[in-house]
């Protein structure tokens, strides 16, 4: 199945039906069901050839950053200052396999309330302070394959009596043409130039050892 590769918080008037972002899967639950005011939706994007790094952690929290998440400017409970805050990971750079596959929610009039089978619980109630119904976002994780080895250190399974002109290296061509480089030169406006998604620390990581 096709992982989650981003997420996205959207905003509509009452009795607003309008679609929602390019590419978004948008789910049916108000998120802020029973609370009066305008509906919040959760949108979701997924690649199926994964050309873009997989969500592997899901957050609501009303703090100003977390490390390491990706940060949703839509607040959805101004009582709180809830934002969905989420992660992306390289597949092969911190675990090989994962990633989240599918997001729903659960909701009702009881704070005690399961989660799907097969799907984690976000333990925070989106509509803390707010009135209405409980709600709680769930997500559904891939299989982890914790066995195969991570692809930075491809290289400690090299016998060290190999010389350099018997391996293969990895490597990349115009390395630095990834799109938030080139923003700050004058290739911004040209996609066909873009050649790396990842940047040279993401590179390093995947495997990369030669840079071109």
């Amino acid at each position: 199945m096709a992982l989650i590769t981003d997420i996205q918080i959207i905003q509509r008037g009452k009795n607003d039906s309008k679609a929602p972002p390019d590419g978004y899967v948008r789910l049916p639950q108000d998120m802020r069901e029973g609370a009066g005011g305008d509906y919040f939706y959760l949108c979701y994007r997924k690649d199926p050839l994964l050309q873009d790094e997989p969500v592997t952690d899901i957050l609501v929290s009303g703090e100003e950053s977390i490390p390491g998440h990706h940060k949703d400017e839509c607040c959805f409970n101004s009582g709180k200052n809830y934002h969905v805050f989420f992660r992306k990971e390289i597949l092969g750079v911190t675990g090989i396999g994962g990633g989240i596959e599918e997001i729903t929610f659960v909701s009702g009039k009881s704070r005690e309330l399961p989660a799907p089978a097969g799907f984690k619980k976000v333990d925070v109630d989106l509509n803390n302070k707010q009135g209405g119904r409980f709600i709680y976002l769930c997500y559904r994780e891939a299989e982890k394959k914790s066995d195969v080895p991570l692809l930075w250190e491809w290289m400690k399974y090299i016998d060290g009596n190999k010389s350099i002109a018997d391996l293969s290296m990895p490597s990349t061509h115009d390395s630095a043409m990834w799109r938030a480089n080139m923003n700050a030169t004058t290739f911004a406006s040209y996609d066909s130039a873009r050649t790396q998604y990842l940047n040279l620390q993401q590179q390093f990581l995947a495997g990369v050892r030669l840079f071109e």
